[in-house]
C-alpha cells in the first residue's frame, strides 16, 4: 500500500474502507503519535470504515473486544463525524487513522450521528489493544 501511514485500504466493488487497527510504520515516529509504553505502537479504538460520505466516516465493523465493543452504544452504519474536536469533513482514510491512533489508555473523543442521521451525540472511548 502507498499510504504513509501503513493502514489497509481494500477494494470492495465500489466501496473501500479502511481499519483503525493499523500497524504505523516508520514514515510517523511512534513518539509523534504517542506510544503504549509497550514497543511504543500506538492503538486504535476498534473500528473500520467505510468510504467517506458528506457528513464524515460510517463505521463498517466494529471490532470483537476492542474498545467501542466494550463501550456498546456504536453501531455499524453510525457515521463518525468528528474526532478528538476535528471534522472529519473532507478528510481522507490516511487522516482518519492517523485521528484514531494514540497512546494506550488515551481517550479518543467520538461525535457521532447514529445511523448516519441527527442528532449527533459525543462519546469517549479508551484506546487499547485488543
Amino acid at each position: 500500500s502507498s499510504d504513509s501511514i501503513g493502514s489497509s485500504v481494500y477494494s470492495q466493488g465500489s466501496m473501500s474502507s479502511v481499519t483503525s487497527e493499523v500497524s504505523v510504520s516508520s514514515s510517523i515516529a511512534a513518539e509523534e503519535v504517542g506510544g503504549d509504553g509497550q514497543g511504543g505502537k500506538p492503538c486504535g479504538i476498534g473500528l473500520t470504515f467505510l468510504k467517506a460520505t458528506s457528513e464524515g466516516f460510517p463505521i463498517k465493523r466494529i471490532k470483537e473486544r476492542g474498545p467501542a465493543e466494550l463501550e456498546g452504544s456504536l453501531r455499524s452504519r453510525d457515521v463518525v463525524t468528528a474526532i478528538d474536536g476535528v471534522s472529519l469533513k473532507g478528510k481522507s482514510m490516511n487522516e482518519l487513522a492517523r485521528l484514531m491512533m494514540g497512546p494506550a489508555a488515551s481517550v479518543a473523543r467520538l461525535e457521532v450521528l447514529p445511523g448516519g442521521v441527527g442528532p449527533s451525540r459525543v462519546m469517549e472511548l479508551i484506546r487499547h489493544r485488543s
